[in-house]
């Protein structure tokens, strides 16, 4: 959205890109509020930096890394605790950098209101890191899931409506979507979800240590490889996530 300058808030100007990350600590503060950490500690960070719980607002949007703040395109970062959390042992730091963002959509979505259970049919659209999280989940719950893409050899129909769709084409599929739900279904329209990151992402990553997940990671590009990164990502014949590894 930013290359294409369709980000909805005003950028800060010469800003670092980049919104997820996985990395070390290193160092850590001398103030007493600095609890749960210590150095060589595994994290992830928060996409919004001053968003806690409840709905989102003015402020909040305006700490979202990579936009209106520096993002996390850099060797070293300097984050306030809150801003951290552990993530599972089992992946290393390129599937852990897929988690901020995508992840805690798609569990916001399929855990939402109504659980997605066993024996659902759950649709999700494309092959990018929201769907393929949100299949993830669904395969695991022991849901039946259809995928549609824009790439021939990564779509699969069942031809029946269905009981949940993670809706991530916007203007393009949305019609569409209310032509494939079942009655009575749910369509997730993927947006900004209000919630609690902190509590959310304790969840989550307990959801896939237990089963183990494995987040898709489609290619790994070097650190200065992003502008073809950007490019790969544009084709959208990516499954999963591309993450850019430090030097």
């Amino acid at each position: 959205m930013i290359p294409i300058e369709l980000y909805p808030v005003k950028l800060k100007d010469n800003v670092i890109p980049g919104s997820d990350m996985a990395g070390e600590v290193i160092a850590i503060g001398k103030f007493k509020s600095v609890k749960g950490f210590k150095v060589g500690d595994r994290v992830i960070t928060s996409f919004f930096m001053d968003y806690f719980h409840g709905d989102h607002n003015d402020n909040t949007f305006m700490s979202a890394l990579g936009g209106p703040v520096d993002g996390v395109l850099t060797e070293y970062r300097l984050f306030s605790a809150h801003c951290l959390v552990h993530f599972p042992e089992h992946l290393t730091y390129e599937e852990a950098s897929t988690l901020p963002c995508a992840v805690l959509t798609a569990y916001s979505a399929l855990m939402g209101p109504v659980h997605v259970k066993g024996g659902d049919t759950i649709l999700v659209q494309g092959t990018g890191g929201v769907s393929i999280f949100a299949l993830q989940f669904a395969v695991a719950t022991g849901a039946t899931v259809t995928t549609t893409s824009s790439a021939d050899h990564k779509l699969g129909t069942n031809g029946r409506g269905v009981d949940h769709i993670v809706e991530v084409g916007g203007n393009g599929t949305l019609l569409k979507s209310a032509k494939c739900i079942r009655y009575g279904g749910w369509i997730h329209n993927i947006c900004v979800l209000g919630g609690c990151f902190f509590y959310q992402v304790g969840i989550v990553n307990r959801f896939i240590t237990a089963i183990e997940l494995k987040p898709v990671v489609d290619k790994v590009f070097n650190i200065e490889e992003v502008l073809d990164a950007h490019k790969y990502l544009d084709r959208q014949k990516h499954i999963g996530k591309a993450p850019l590894p430090p030097p």
